[in-house]
């Protein structure tokens, strides 16, 4: 199992201009080819284990997370993702988390001037998709 604290360098991942009073989560999963239903439960443990964290460190800053419910499928469409994407940023959300490489490009070029950050997971090569500058700097509003 992938363990990024094991993996990645210690960086600042708290950025106060990003701070609110609660926090609402949108998750995308795109699914590529045979369509899985185990592709779209690991999208759902990722978005889970990402609550739970948030939830460790609430509880130690004193803040609660109020979760509301997004989870989309995009079926691997372009145009379902950008969809959800405008969905997700009318509804005006504090945190946009995109599993798969094509889901995190969509989101990231639908958020590009919001003040909204994307956290993705399931990208095996976010410096060559062109989702940051570098592993150790992502740059823009995306990690």
């Amino acid at each position: 199992m992938f363990d990024a604290k094991l993996t990645v360098p210690e960086a600042p991942l708290h950025r106060p201009e990003f701070e609110h009073d609660n926090c609402g989560i949108g998750a995308c999963v795109n699914i590529k080819g045979v369509k899985s239903r185990e592709t779209v439960e690991t999208a759902l443990k990722i978005v889970e284990n990402l609550e739970q964290e948030l939830d460790a460190k609430g509880q130690e800053l004193g803040v609660t997370f109020n979760y509301q419910d997004y989870e989309f499928n995009g079926q691997g469409d372009g145009t379902t993702l950008n969809q959800i994407a405008s969905e997700l940023i009318s509804d005006d959300v504090d945190l946009i988390v995109a599993v798969a490489t094509p889901t995190a490009q969509i989101m990231q070029a639908a958020a590009e001037g919001k003040d909204i950050p994307i956290v993705f997971s399931a990208v095996s090569d976010p410096v060559g998709a062109k989702l940051v500058d570098s592993l150790y700097a992502p740059g823009a509003n995306i990690t």
